[in-house]
């Protein structure tokens, strides 16, 4: 079968898999939301009064100015309490500094062009800005779109802009804009926005619901959306694969594999000689292509059968032991990554038990991309519910995973964005943590003082993550490789006082600004992402 032939089929299978989906879950209230959030007369006042020094002016490009939808679209303009813009067919002729179309039909919210300006005045070197949206449905409002900050994992891997979208008139003239109609085309804005970012190397987002659309926007096929990303990889020299993601509109994109320099798991452990086979085991169904380099960190056994079992591993040359007495997780790793001498670390608790086929391989073609930090699996626990798909700082409690303790059943597509795509994220679970051996030593590795004794991580790893968050990396979460978890992760909250302060202490940056990789209009206190209701739902309001 062709490639062209296989992304068809992988198409038309998403498409009837998604076609049950609703872009946002049961059980929110979003008119509550609305209420909390929208300005009133007196904001809408304020806003009017605004006069910036030197105030950015819009291009908006409406296509089919007489149609009945480009009309709404039009009165919505009307309605803008910033007033520099024109509205224009086309922007390549028309006098601007930043060029936005809008879909006939859509329409833009009353603050949307004052949040823009709001946004380039802060930041005058922005030439990419995006903002939230919801659709109309049945007359109402609904179905919002709350999209994270920008990284370039989650950029690859579906079209995170959407709409509204703003971009500098000097990009939108050297990125080859689209044909008024075709701008509407998912595929060919898509492609657009990663000419541009190509050029301009990030963007900025404003996590607002600025625009309605009309009516839902028509998916993006499998063809041209790695077409566009596969441009984008060769404008951007990233020696990548690109490929269909598990649904409809989504990608993969994969590093190639460099010169193979090995990989080394370690596996901090204390007796549990049966874990510890069952974990072994499942390394050498699923990775013994890359001929892995077990280090066995132990914490002080003294289980007969486990020193056995030792003995057996050093004697077969199929593990080292590495013993490091009353250690808990970090210390164990980090004595074991200090006698590694791999290109690549692979974490693992020792209750894990690896499911995906090539577990590693999915592991190491994102630790592979450009900036990318610490990696990490998702988690299911033995009865089918999921564990982990990435930390969110502060969501209901130090850290959360979206959807944690949910079965797998038809999703929504808001949980397709969060647990069955590659993305960017606050921090990954130290029970499967791949990172680059340089970066790890670069960073530190684990800090000794979450160690209290318990060979799970409790901490150490979330602020592992955090310190490479500081350092201008991207921590990844994979869909693509999966395992199971056969123990419960110990949480922060019920840690001792010390180690508690310790997480916080850590994590209090992301606490008190919010979660670049979640979205502010989300609540903190619901697992399940849910649109806020009340002013303590969510992190303080910014622009």
């Amino acid at each position: 079968m062709t490639k062209g032939a296989k992304t068809t089929l992988i198409d038309a299978i998403a498409a009837l898999f998604q076609s049950r989906a609703k872009d946002a879950d049961e059980g929110e209230d979003y008119e509550a939301f609305l209420a909390l959030t929208e300005p009133d007369e007196a904001e809408l006042a304020r806003q009017r009064a605004w006069s910036p020094g030197d105030p950015p002016r819009f291009v908006v490009i409406v296509p089919g100015a007489g149609g009945r939808g480009a009309q709404k679209t039009l009165a919505s303009l009307e309605a803008q309490t910033y007033r520099h813009f024109e509205p224009a067919r086309e922007g390549a002729s028309a006098p601007g500094d930043y060029v936005m179309a809008v879909r006939a039909g859509d329409t833009l919210r009353p603050d949307a062009l004052y949040r823009f300006a709001r946004r380039i005045e802060a930041k005058r070197e922005a030439k990419l800005l995006y903002a939230d949206e919801d659709c109309l449905a049945g007359g109402r409002r609904a179905n919002p779109i709350f999209k994270p900050d920008f990284d370039e994992v989650t950029a690859l891997s579906y079209d995170l802009f959407g709409a509204p979208v703003a971009v500098s008139k000097a990009l939108y003239d050297a990125c080859a804009a689209p044909g008024v109609e075709s701008a509407f085309s998912p595929g060919e804005s898509y492609a657009f926005y990663l000419r541009c970012l190509a050029k301009c190397k990030s963007a900025e987002h404003i996590e607002r619901v600025l625009l309605t659309r009309g009516a839902p926007p028509e998916p993006m096929g499998g063809s041209e959306g790695c077409a566009a990303i596969e441009d984008y990889l060769a404008k951007a020299d990233l020696d990548c694969s690109v490929s269909s993601g598990l649904w409809r509109g989504s990608f993969r994109v994969a590093a190639k594999p460099k010169a193979k320099g090995g990989i080394a798991i370690v596996i901090p452990n204390r007796d549990g000689a049966d874990e510890l086979r069952r974990l072994l085991e499942s390394i050498e169904e699923t990775s013994a292509f890359y001929k892995p380099r077990i280090i066995i960190a132990d914490g002080g056994s003294t289980s007969e059968r486990a020193l056995k079992y030792y003995e057996i591993l050093e004697k077969n040359k199929a593990a080292r032991v590495v013993t490091v007495k009353g250690a808990g997780f970090p210390g164990l790793c980090n004595a074991a990554a200090k006698v590694a001498t791999a290109q690549d670390l692979l974490f693992l608790a020792r209750d894990v038990e690896l499911f995906t086929p090539d577990l590693v391989g999915a592991l190491r073609s994102e630790a592979g991309r450009r900036g990318a930090g610490a990696v990490g699996c998702a988690l299911w626990d033995g009865g089918g519910r999921l564990v982990h798909a990435g930390y969110v700082a502060g969501l209901c409690g130090a850290v959360g995973s979206p959807y944690a303790g949910e079965i797998e059943a038809a999703p929504s597509a808001r949980r397709l964005r969060f647990t069955d795509t590659a993305r960017g994220v606050a921090a990954v679970s130290g029970a499967c943590l791949y990172v680059k051996a340089e970066v790890f030593h670069g960073a530190g590795g684990f800090d000794d003082s979450f160690d209290d004794g318990n060979i799970l991580p409790v901490g150490a790893d979330v602020a592992f993550c955090v310190r490479l968050m500081r350092k201008g990396l991207t921590n990844v979460f994979t869909p693509y490789a999966r395992a199971v978890l056969h123990a419960k992760l110990p949480r922060i909250e019920d840690a001792g006082e010390e180690l508690r302060m310790r997480a916080f202490d850590a994590l209090r940056p992301l606490l008190a600004a919010g979660d670049p990789y979640f979205n502010r209009n989300y609540s903190r206190r619901s697992l399940k992402p849910i649109v806020k209701t009340t002013p303590e739902d969510g992190p303080p309001e910014r622009f």
